[in-house]
C-alpha cells in the first residue's frame, strides 16, 4: 500500500510540475488569393462547351407563339412533345397556371390533347427546345 501512495505523490507531483502552454499568438498575415474559374478546358484557352441545339434566330427571344401537331402527352410530368420542331421547339412544359381552351372556346384539359392534334402554344422559352406554355389553343385534327 505504501509503495501505491508513494507512486501516487512522484505522479502527482510531476503533474504539477507540468505546465500547460497556450499555443503561440497568430500574427494576422495577409494571404493573397487569386480568383480562378473551374474549367473543364485547358489555361489559356476561350473554348466553351457547345450546345447540341445552336441558337437560332427563333430561339433568341423570349417570348413565343408555335403551332404543331402532337407527338405524346406525358400527363404527370405535364409535358407535350411535337411531332415535328417548331420554330426550334420540340417540347411543350405546362405549369398550373397553364390555361387550355379548345378552338370553340371552351376550357379544356391537358386530358384533352392527344397525338395527331394540332395545338397552339404561347409562353416563355425555358431551355433550348422548350416553351413554358401560359396558353394553349386545341385546334382539332
Amino acid at each position: 500500500m505504501m509503495k501505491q501512495l508513494s507512486l501516487f505523490l512522484s505522479l502527482l507531483a510531476f503533474l504539477v510540475g507540468c505546465t500547460v502552454q497556450s499555443p503561440p499568438a497568430l500574427s494576422p498575415t495577409p494571404v493573397i488569393v487569386e480568383s480562378s474559374t473551374l474549367s473543364l478546358f485547358p489555361p489559356g484557352t476561350n473554348a466553351t462547351p457547345a450546345s447540341p441545339y445552336p441558337p437560332t434566330e427563333d430561339t433568341q427571344q423570349t417570348s413565343l407563339t408555335v403551332t404543331g401537331t402532337v407527338m405524346d402527352v406525358m400527363l404527370s410530368a405535364r409535358v407535350i412533345l411535337l411531332a415535328e420542331p417548331t420554330q426550334g421547339i420540340a417540347t411543350i412544359a405546362l405549369t398550373e397556371e397553364t390555361e387550355l381552351a379548345f378552338e370553340s372556346g371552351g376550357v379544356a384539359t391537358l386530358k384533352d390533347i392527344t397525338p395527331g392534334m394540332l395545338i397552339r402554344a404561347s409562353g416563355e422559352i425555358g431551355s433550348p427546345r422548350t416553351i413554358i406554355a401560359n396558353h394553349i389553343l386545341l385546334l382539332g385534327r
